[in-house]
């Protein structure tokens, strides 16, 4: 009879925690495709304003509350950035977001910022400057206060998937000790 409840508790506790996993692979996959298109609209719509034509020189501070913007020419030097300083930023040709919009004209990753010493989500096009040969590139991605709370959006959900894998063995785990000592009282009922 114990071994029927060690297998009840057990096939409860695997069943949660697989139903947790894939759960947390879907809700990631959901969620990093979300902030995918997220971004690339937003750069888009950055694009389309034309802002990034202008002289580097008059262009004027670009505040995206939550995004990093960053624009960058075709060697993979940075012309601006709307969160650091351009003196200070390493080139971005080797950047694999970079790298695919230099070949395909957009793409996108979730690497560790340099800068930001975390990981975050990138997207970045080849803007139209008129010439044909795109000889400017946009990169965007979540602030550091939009990663982190999106780190802790995520982190959240993680712990209540734990607390429900918690519950749900622990009621398994009373209903097979309630169901053990109702057989056993019955059993001794009709002895």
């Amino acid at each position: 009879k114990k071994k029927i409840n060690y297998y009840l508790v057990a096939t409860a506790l695997f069943v949660a925690i697989a139903t947790m996993i894939s759960m947390t692979v879907i809700n990631y996959y959901l969620f990093q495709k979300q902030v995918k298109e997220d971004l690339q609209v937003m750069a888009e719509t950055i694009e389309s304003t034309g802002i990034l034509k202008q002289d580097i020189k008059e262009i004027p501070q670009i505040d995206v509350e939550g995004i990093r913007v960053t624009w960058i020419d075709k060697g993979g030097t940075v012309l601006y950035d709307n969160q650091n300083d351009v003196k200070n930023l390493e080139n971005h040709s080797d950047r694999p977001e970079v790298e695919s919009a230099f070949d395909k004209g957009t793409g996108d990753c979730v690497r560790t910022s340099a800068t930001m010493n975390s990981n975050t989500f990138y997207h970045a096009i080849r803007l139209d400057d008129g010439t044909g040969n795109g000889s400017k590139y946009l990169s965007i991605s979540p602030t550091n206060e939009i990663a982190s709370m999106m780190r802790n959006c995520f982190n959240n959900f993680i712990l209540y998937c734990i607390s429900v894998i918690l519950f749900f063995v622990t009621i398994c785990g009373c209903l097979s000790v309630f169901s053990d000592h109702h057989c056993t009282y019955n059993g001794k009922q009709h002895a």
